[in-house]
């Protein structure tokens, strides 16, 4: 009797993540849809560029360079570098560049989100007047039109806009070729598919722009390490939809080594544990289903779809008497089988039209294949070892190298 109930549970269980496979693959299928964009309004939004920067002196140089290479008006945005805690020439090469420097020496509230906020608050009080922010990490590279199309966007009446994020060292390692395969496959299918159907997408913690009128009424005021992920879900509870602009490309620096890869993970599951705690209960109760099951897709997305691989193949292993695993028993049924195999090929048949469309299929995705395959099923132990850990608030410091 307790086999028989264990069975059902495990059946029910692995039936409610297949759904929950079904709808990030219904996200994918409306990412290759078309979307018609509205007409701007003529002008130019006045930009403050904010970039954190925590001993940036070997890349932030590349950043800075690639600002004033922008096809867009320079007597329209500034540049404003935060050395958070330098001890380095960071400062100082921003200086050299043409940027403003805020300096922050707090040891207390450290972190990315608290730097972020003190620059907004300063911006805010200042006489020179701007209508939005775009967020820059030290580390990234921008293309020619990153501001062009972030104005384009908020010309569009957009308060919130998050840019298209690719990777600036794909080829380092098979680590980071997993990160920018990965990077290429969420923007389409989730960030794209979100914004497709009007749920909106997600802030990817760089290249993103927030007017000013949007943080007046809705103060940056983030406390976790997901900041991103927080302001996110602040953002859903008052009803503002973020933008998606995939012509704004931005290029963040991946991590080529494993070890820095699933820590950075780990941090990243820790930090959207403890934002979801304090905001599920809000989410819940006004009924935000869609923010909330966008928040954890880049954990759930590839989750969902390792254990259906799993099924599937026990699954066949049933048919084939090879084994007799009785928690597949029920995936090897006619009708189970064939839709749990749909979901599988149409996953993979969407994620490669996707890859088409964005003109990143190339044959190094098939060489990478197994190294990205251990970067999907290392999410599981690295993401539930994050939310294990959702408590901890440790912050450390990722070194960038790669200087392009």
């Amino acid at each position: 009797m307790d086999g028989n109930v264990t069975g059902i549970l495990a059946d029910v269980l692995c039936f409610l993540f297949f759904l929950l496979a079904v709808y990030y693959f219904g996200i994918a299928v409306f990412s290759l849809f078309p979307f018609r964009l509205g007409n701007p309004k003529e002008g130019y939004t006045r930009f403050a560029v904010v970039i954190p920067a925590h001993n940036e002196e070997t890349v932030l140089r590349s950043l800075l360079h690639s600002l004033r290479q922008q096809d867009y008006p320079q007597q329209y945005f500034s540049i404003i570098v935060i050395a958070d805690r330098c001890i380095d020439a960071t400062a100082k090469i921003a200086r050299q560049m043409g940027a403003s420097v805020l300096i922050r020496n707090e040891d207390i509230e450290i972190g990315k989100g608290v730097a972020l906020r003190d620059a907004f608050e300063q911006i805010l009080k200042e006489k020179q007047q701007f209508d939005a922010v775009v967020v820059l990490d030290a580390d990234n590279l921008l293309d020619c039109r990153f501001l062009s199309e972030m104005n384009f966007a908020l010309r569009q009446g957009n308060q919130a806009v998050q840019g298209y994020i690719d990777a600036k060292n794909p080829n380092a390692s098979w680590v980071s070729y997993a990160y920018a395969t990965w990077y290429w496959i969420t923007n389409r299918i989730l960030q794209m598919g979100f914004w497709h159907l009007g749920i909106g997408c997600s802030l990817g913690g760089t290249g993103f722009a927030l007017s000013i009128d949007l943080l007046r009424t809705i103060p940056w005021q983030t406390v976790s390490v997901a900041e991103d992920a927080e302001y996110t879900l602040k953002l859903a509870l008052e009803n503002v939809k973020i933008a998606y602009a995939a012509k704004a490309v931005v290029f963040d620096e991946k991590p080529d080594t494993f070890k820095v890869s699933v820590r950075q993970r780990c941090r990243w599951a820790q930090g959207i544990t403890a934002v979801q705690r304090d905001y599920m209960g809000s989410l819940l109760r006004y009924g935000k289903w869609n923010a909330l099951l966008r928040f954890w897709s880049d954990l759930m997305m590839p989750l969902c779809f390792c254990l259906c691989l799993v099924l599937d193949f026990f699954a066949i292993c049933n048919l084939l008497q090879i084994t007799n695993a009785a928690f597949a028993d029920f995936w090897a049924r006619p009708l189970p089988f064939v839709l749990l195999n749909f979901y599988i090929f149409g996953m993979l048949f969407t994620t490669g039209c996707g890859l088409i469309l964005d003109k990143k299929c190339h044959h190094k995705l098939i060489l990478n294949f197994f190294g990205f395959m251990i970067y999907i099923f290392s999410w599981i132990p690295a993401g539930l070892f994050g939310i294990l850990r959702h408590t901890k608030k440790d912050w450390y410091h990722t070194v960038h190298k790669h200087n392009v």
